[in-house]
């Protein structure tokens, strides 16, 4: 028997289906990898906001000196019309960190406000109030233009890098905070005796987990804020605007008869909701009671902290008459 070998014909029908096949592959790969950086590379959506001084040549500068990749995101191309003083980085059309110079001081800059300190900028961190949101913003408050930087899903505890050092070399300047929470706010005369027990016995810490801890006024006033430890106290949490507390003052003039009240165990309370700008405090008052307190709390500690501080001035103020 002879063993039976394919003809030279066979062999080359072979060799070119294979070949073919194998470019084939190579084609496909090679396009798959075209479109997909394709789209990596879509541009990315951002929204028009106050920047007055978008257009000065700090923020031109600030602009052209930005690296192409910011903590292992790609710069990205901005979708028209694109905002003065704006730029991103991220993927696939998808924001994951943003920069826009020029802007105004957030509404959380305040007297109570705990500036950090890098490479001679003052920065201040704001969280996103929305509940599960990780979003967090660095605000630059003393160089010639405030610059804001923004992570869409949290990220580190501090600005980069290569973004403070490019602000290393920027003229400086004095912005003046926005004043504490109910600075303002009248003080009542005749509760005294009441203010000084309640307050002598406020809570260390407030809201879940105790996120917010309480800080010590001093005597002459708690950095020229208007508050002071006989009417007032404070507690502070990272990246959260403060709880502040005002014993023995007046009922706003949005007091009126008929207007919902919120019933928290034993203390009504009343919320006047006018808000600042950018901010989601609003002042809440417990009523029925000896002396009048005010509390300006975030709208997303609003539950929990009127139970720590409604315990407290259930137990530490008379109940008036009805």
């Amino acid at each position: 028997m002879h063993a039976e070998s394919s003809s030279p014909f066979n062999r080359t029908l072979t060799l070119i289906s294979l070949s073919l096949a194998i470019l084939f592959v190579i084609g496909v790969l090679i396009s798959g990898r075209m479109v997909f950086q394709h789209a990596s590379q879509q541009p990315i959506g951002m929204s028009a906001l106050p920047a007055p001084d978008a257009q000065t040549p700090e923020c031109t500068q600030l602009l052209d000196s930005l690296p192409s990749t910011l903590d292992g995101h790609r710069r990205a191309e901005l979708v028209d019309p694109a905002p003065e003083g704006a730029a991103a980085w991220g993927e696939f059309g998808q924001r994951a960190i943003s920069l826009r110079c020029g802007v105004t001081p957030p509404a959380q800059f305040t007297a109570l406000s705990d500036l950090q300190e890098i490479d001679g900028t003052d920065w201040l961190l704001v969280g996103d109030a929305t509940p599960g949101s990780q979003m967090k913003t660095f605000y630059a408050l003393n160089r010639a233009v405030v610059v804001a930087l923004t992570y869409d899903q949290g990220g580190a505890d501090t600005p980069p890098e290569e973004i403070t050092s490019l602000l290393a070399d920027m003229p400086t300047t004095t912005r003046s905070p926005q004043p504490a929470p109910l600075a303002s706010l009248p003080r009542a005369a005749g509760s005294a005796a009441s203010c000084r027990a309640l307050l002598a016995h406020l809570p260390e810490t407030l809201g879940t987990d105790g996120v917010y801890t309480r800080e010590e006024l001093k005597e002459s006033g708690h950095t020229d804020t208007g508050l002071h430890p006989e009417s007032d106290a404070v507690w502070t949490a990272p990246g959260l605007e403060p709880v502040v507390l005002r014993c023995g003052t007046e009922l706003p003039a949005s007091y009126q008869p008929g207007v919902e009240l919120h019933q928290v165990n034993d203390i009504p309370w009343f919320e006047d909701t006018e808000l600042a700008p950018g901010s989601t405090a609003s002042t809440w008052y417990a009523l029925g009671r000896d002396a009048t307190v005010a509390v300006s709390m975030p709208q997303e500690a609003a539950a929990s902290v009127s139970v720590d501080l409604g315990a407290a001035i259930s137990q530490h103020t008379k109940k008036t008459s009805d």
